[in-house]
């Protein structure tokens, strides 16, 4: 956690900067898939990647580069980071990757990381160009793809509370020990530049 931080600020040097997030590419052409946690990034990914020739280009962490007014997905975390719950229902096949009991009640926070390679997934190497960013809610009732525009003031809303959690870390306590107590602080990397970006 302390290396993240100190990769992070100089990723950000360079105008990188790493999201919670999925991104996938379909004929050259990159995909970002945003959402909260639960919301079902990874579902749409896996789903994407197995059934429709997507290529992932990353998973949970995803690292995205603006250069000359464009921004670029160019890496992050290639592993699919699955909940048993989601598996049962959409990805029977994949069980076999959960290596503790399955009996488990709450199947939801059981996760296991799943490689592409493992399930026949192509990865991308190269990076592409973002064409279509993509808020994702996946509620358990529904059939089928719902596709409306976001709300411009809940998407800067959502992206700034974003970045501030995760990239410039004003609220991201760093734990340690048997009972997952506070360990150390870790210090914002907010700046006056990073606010008005």
């Amino acid at each position: 956690y302390l290396a993240y931080s100190l990769i992070e600020k100089q990723g950000q040097a360079h105008g990188e900067i790493t999201l919670h997030a999925a991104a996938i590419t379909f004929n050259n052409k990159g995909a970002l898939l945003l959402g909260k946690e639960g919301s079902g990034k990874t579902t749409l990914a896996m789903e994407l990647c197995i059934h429709h020739e997507c290529k992932l280009v990353a998973n949970d962490l995803v690292v995205v580069k603006f250069q000359k007014e464009k921004a670029w997905l160019i890496g992050g975390t290639q592993h699919f980071y699955a909940r048993l719950a989601v598996v049962r229902d959409k990805f029977p096949h994949l069980q076999q990757y959960f290596r503790q009991p399955i009996e488990i009640e709450d199947a939801w926070q059981i996760r296991a990381s799943i490689l592409p390679e493992e399930i026949g997934v192509h990865t991308e190497t190269e990076p592409k160009k973002i064409t279509r960013a993509f808020v994702v809610h996946l509620p358990v009732e529904a059939n089928g793809v719902i596709e409306s525009k976001v709300n411009n003031r809940w998407a800067h809303l959502y992206l700034y509370e974003e970045l501030s959690c995760y990239i410039r870390r004003t609220c991201l306590p760093i734990l340690d020990g048997a009972n997952d107590g506070y360990c150390l602080y870790g210090p914002s990397l907010d700046t006056p530049n990073l606010h008005e970006k």
